[in-house]
């Protein structure tokens, strides 16, 4: 996938005594949190009968599942 902006390191303190003890977790974003829209750009053809449709939808769970996951590792302290 072609990126049309920068990607960024954004961190977050952790929840609880740890967040308290300066620890945080972090992850790789749209420099301007664009990924969401990134994600449902109509991906490039892969080889011909390659289901693009699938890869979109594909691309839009991973990204719930990495914001998913972030948050749970935030909150989980």
């Amino acid at each position: 996938m072609q990126l049309p902006n920068d990607v960024v390191f954004f961190s977050a303190r952790r929840a609880g005594v740890a967040g308290r003890k300066g620890d945080t977790v972090g992850t790789l974003v749209c420099s301007a949190f664009e990924c969401s829209v990134n994600v449902r750009r109509r991906p490039t053809l892969a080889y011909v009968g390659f289901d693009l449709e699938a890869e979109r939808q594909r691309r839009i769970g991973v990204l719930g599942e990495n914001a998913r996951g972030f948050a749970r590792k935030v909150l989980e302290g």
